[in-house]
């Protein structure tokens, strides 16, 4: 039995000459983020990694308000799975009479906590 396609999936193009496409969510927000529920005593981090995998998603990225604190928990929870890891950050800013800009930031890989911070 062939699996049916999504609207989402169907609309997917593929990325390369070999056909390979990626499942990525490039906005998650961890305990650290404002606004998220937190689960005390808890490291979520490979709670998400494992989510990501089962998900079935190639690569994620944490993109937290004004921290990056969480980034190289998320990395080593990662680095048994299959799952890449983007460090990410979100900022808001004010241009002009916008007055809450939300800039959604991604950086290299191997960035890490102190990187992001700095």
């Amino acid at each position: 039995m062939l699996k049916k396609k999504s609207k989402l999936e169907s609309k997917i193009k593929k990325s390369s000459s070999r056909g390979k496409t990626y499942k990525v969510d490039l906005r998650i927000h961890s305990p650290n983020s404002l606004g998220y529920l937190t689960i005390k005593g808890l490291d979520t981090a490979p709670a998400l990694v494992k989510l990501a995998g089962v998900k079935g998603l190639d690569a994620i990225s944490v993109t937290d308000f004004y921290d990056a604190s969480f980034i190289d928990r998320l990395k080593i929870a990662s680095s048994t799975e299959k799952v890449k890891v983007f460090p990410g950050l979100a900022l808001r800013a004010q241009l002009d009479v916008c007055d809450d800009v939300i800039l959604t930031t991604f950086f290299p890989e191997h960035y890490g906590t102190l990187e992001l911070n700095e």
